[in-house]
């Protein structure tokens, strides 16, 4: 039964009584921490939480490398939030007044860099590009496979998306013709399912919404999640200048 909830991407706490070994199970909840109070044992288990816990911690320990603050913040995460209503193309959201992360969709695989991406906002990087390329940096430098390979697959993506631009049919032909295990490919694919014409419009006038609302805050528009994205990465990678040095496995060019 654990198992079953849990692969429906349900938070399950378990909960064990020492003295009789009867375990129960109970939905969980974001705050729930492991708990032992001498005679019960409780637990949490899901992998989103597990992927939250990971991912959030490794961008910890990046950030605090390169500025040499240890930010800690919390590892609740929500499914929902009114953001998601008013843009429903977004993977995920953090809100600027309470700090609270949520995860509107699984994206399977990219699942690690949309949570760090959105952890990088609680942390104070609010700017869509500096969250982009922390998330990036963050879990391509992660000797934990799954965060290494959230983070390539991340940045091919974006690399397809300005090959593609808007033409979701140019970005699905251009996935299919690169060589991937077919759950990547999936992955990728599952990002722009059809949509009704009615319901394509009006995420598109969201989306234009959305570019003015990053334009107004000092951003590039919705192209710093694609464009600005790779040329940043790009800069960073040939320059010989640059502080900081990118990430051995996760670097793609090399220094001019």
């Amino acid at each position: 039964a654990e198992l079953e909830r849990i692969g429906k991407q349900e938070l399950v706490k378990r909960r064990l009584e020492m003295e009789s070994g009867r375990a129960t199970l109970e939905a969980g909840r974001w705050q729930d921490t492991l708990e032992y109070d001498g005679k019960v044992l409780s637990t949490v288990h899901g992998p989103r939480w597990r992927l939250v816990l990971i991912g959030a911690g490794q961008l910890t320990r990046y950030i605090a490398g390169i500025t040499g603050q240890h930010v800690r913040s919390s590892a609740r995460v929500r499914n929902f939030a009114l953001v998601g209503l008013a843009f429903p193309f977004a993977l995920g959201a953090c809100d600027i007044l309470s700090g609270d992360v949520a995860i509107f969709r699984d994206t399977v695989f990219l699942e690690p860099h949309v949570i760090a991406h959105e952890f990088a906002h609680r942390k104070g990087y609010w700017k869509e590009l500096h969250a982009q390329v922390l998330a990036y940096l963050a879990l391509a430098s992660a000797e934990e496979p799954l965060l290494h390979q959230a983070a390539l697959l991340e940045r091919l993506h974006r690399n397809l998306r300005v090959l593609a631009g808007e033409d979701v049919g140019a970005f699905d032909r251009l996935v299919t013709a690169v060589s991937l295990r077919p759950e990547l490919r999936a992955t990728l694919l599952g990002l722009h399912p059809p949509l009704p014409r009615v319901q394509r419009r009006v995420e598109g006038g969201l989306r234009q919404l959305y570019d003015l609302r990053m334009r107004a805050t000092g951003q590039n528009g919705l192209s710093d999640y694609d464009l600005g994205f790779t040329d940043f990465l790009y800069t960073f990678e040939t320059s010989r200048a640059a502080r900081q040095r990118p990430p051995a496995r996760g670097a793609v060019h090399r220094p001019r």
